[in-house]
C-alpha cells in the first residue's frame, strides 16, 4: 500500500476538506520532531557540545537524516 492511500491521511483530507493525502507531511514532521529530542540529548550529554551550539546541530543533523531517508525514499 502506497502512502497516498493511507487510512490516517485520508482520514485528515475527508475532515479539513485537503485535495492531496497530507500522510508525508505528518511522517516528515514527526520524524523531525521526535528525533529532534534525543539528538540534543545525546549531542549535550555524550559529547559535551556548548549549549549555543546544540540548536544548530540538531538542526544540520535532522535535516541531513531527512535528506538521506528522502534519497532512499
Amino acid at each position: 500500500m502506497a502512502y497516498t492511500q493511507n487510512e490516517l491521511g485520508e482520514f485528515f483530507k475527508n475532515k479539513w476538506d485537503l485535495s492531496r493525502n497530507p500522510y508525508d507531511r505528518i511522517v516528515h514532521f514527526g520524524f523531525g520532531f521526535l528525533m529532534a529530542y534525543p539528538v540534543m540529548d545525546l549531542l549535550y550529554t555524550k559529547y559535551t557540545v556548548p549549549k549555543k551550539w546544540i540548536f544548530i546541530i540538531v538542526n544540520m543533523v535532522i535535516l541531513s537524516f531527512a535528506t538521506i531517508f528522502e534519497l532512499i525514499e
